[in-house]
């Protein structure tokens, strides 16, 4: 599905970010928790809070303070482990993953007309000033 590779994609360039911009560049904890649980869906995946901070590289005191945002906001729930009462999973309500699935199909609208370029090796040259 077009939705899950430009997630993971997404996902790709938010580790990647620090090493393309040293200074760092401004993200948003909530929506990279957003897009890890969205992926989690995709591959039929249970993830913890912990899976949660290591895959977005988030501090887990600020990844549980987000995470409580989105539940308070009704796009996250709790469940626990029934095999680990003391593992708590995560998973995105209808609304999260309502919201995630629309910020995915904007972000993908912002990629669509650079994909012929790509394709065709032009948009890898830097563009005349």
């Amino acid at each position: 599905m077009i939705l899950h590779d430009i997630a993971v994609a997404y996902r790709n360039f938010m580790h990647l970010r620090h090493a393309i911009m040293p200074m760092g560049a401004p993200s948003d904890p909530a929506l990279s928790i957003l897009v890890e649980l969205f992926i989690a869906v995709d591959n039929r995946r249970c993830l913890s809070v912990g899976d949660v901070a290591l895959l977005t590289g988030i501090a887990s005191t600020t990844s549980l303070r987000w995470i409580r945002q989105l539940e308070h906001q009704g796009l996250v729930n709790r469940q626990s482990d029934p095999a680990d009462q003391r593992r708590i999973f995560l998973k995105l309500t209808p609304d999260g993953h309502a919201l995630a699935e629309q910020v995915l199909r904007s972000l993908a609208e912002q990629f669509a007309p650079l994909r012929n370029d790509f394709a065709a090796g032009s948009g890898l040259r830097r563009s005349a000033r």
